[in-house]
């Protein structure tokens, strides 16, 4: 059953999934509320998500199911915003039975997704027809869409619209107390982290664990054993967040939610799910956004088009090759890590613009 009912007027509607897409949300919705001079609320798929979620109404949808959209909505909103590929097909025909106007933002379709979507064309081509516009991230994602409908627009990735961060000299401090970080080793981090990674991250600490001081983040929580058995039989001294006690070599970072606090206080980035094939990456610009050094491996199918952007601003450094990497995080010890992504930053200021127009178009 739906955690809420929404009751509530004058408000716009976001549908989300994952603990990312709704972070990524998060840092323009403000924009968005300001635009249709309304209220927020969100609806999630994912438990993750929907914890996350602190200063805005959200409920949380486990199921498509159509009868339950009743129950949820005595109030329609002003415009329903679905995310990414977030095509729930009752949820869509719900609200367009209810003549609420839908737009899925951020629009993508990988590879995958595309062939299976063209095997059942008659399906999604009704389901995806009956959204108001598509607003996609790239061209090559426009072209996909542009096949099951004529309404797309491309503005560009959302996700990238974040602002250069400086952080001082005192919250970094304080971040490292609260970690129980004391070392005078560069930090170097391992962010979502997949367990298939793992022999590659062992491979990389035992090579520099004399000159970093690395936090491993497990992508998923349920995997941290794993990591544990792993750094044991390699003789690895480690701990763990949770235990909250100081470690000369390995921190592993079992809790949620921290991994941005950890990037505010480190020295160089590793972009987890990009070493072995299958899992496509992860968004590389949470890190960028702090001014960090990012190393990402072969594997960034899904970020493919931001990993060569950040390549163009030499924000990135990228390779198949594990001595490659550990010869780089050598190489960046006698250098100077802290980049500068002001630049890179400014030219995604288009995006929002280009999103507020097009949505202009729909009232």
């Amino acid at each position: 059953m739906p955690s809420e009912r929404i009751v509530m007027s004058n408000y716009i509607l976001f549908h989300a999934s994952s603990f990312g897409e709704v972070k990524a949300l998060l840092n323009v919705v403000d924009i968005f509320k300001d635009r249709f001079k309304a209220q927020a609320v969100f609806s999630v798929f994912t438990d993750t998500g929907f914890k996350f979620i602190k200063q805005e109404k959200v409920f949380l949808m486990p199921i498509d199911i159509y009868p339950l959209y009743s129950l949820i909505f005595k109030s329609k909103p002003k415009i329903a915003l679905f995310f990414e590929t977030e095509i729930w097909p009752s949820y869509i025909y719900f609200l367009k039975k209810n003549g609420v106007k839908m737009v899925l933002i951020n629009a993508r379709m990988s590879d995958k997704s595309f062939k299976n979507y063209s095997k059942f064309a008659f399906f999604f081509k009704k389901v995806i027809g009956k959204m108001d516009l598509v607003i996609t991230k790239s061209e090559q994602d426009a072209e996909k869409f542009r096949k099951f409908t004529d309404s797309v627009e491309v503005c560009g990735n959302i996700k990238q619209f974040k602002r250069q961060i400086n952080v001082s000299n005192d919250e970094v401090n304080s971040l490292r107390k609260k970690f129980s970080i004391n070392t005078k080793k560069r930090i170097a981090v391992f962010g979502s982290i997949h367990k298939e990674e793992i022999d590659f991250a062992v491979y990389v600490i035992r090579a520099l664990k004399d000159s970093y001081y690395f936090v491993v983040a497990p992508r998923h929580m349920e995997d941290v054993k794993q990591f544990e058995t792993h750094f044991k039989n390699s003789g690895i001294n480690y701990s763990k967040r949770s235990l909250n006690k100081n470690v000369s070599n390995v921190l592993i970072l079992d809790t949620m939610g921290e991994l941005e606090d950890i990037y505010k206080i480190s020295d160089v980035i590793i972009i987890g799910g990009s070493m072995v094939p299958g899992i496509g990456g992860h968004n590389p610009i949470e890190a960028v956004k702090y001014n960090k050094y990012v190393i990402c491996g072969e594997y960034m199918e899904s970020f493919s088009s931001e990993v060569e952007d950040l390549k163009r601003f030499k924000l990135i450094f990228q390779s198949n090759n594990t001595n490659d990497i550990v010869d780089k995080l050598n190489n960046l010890l006698s250098n100077q890590c802290i980049i500068n992504s002001e630049d890179y930053f400014l030219q995604f200021s288009d995006t929002i613009d280009c999103y507020m127009s097009n949505l202009k178009l729909l009232e």
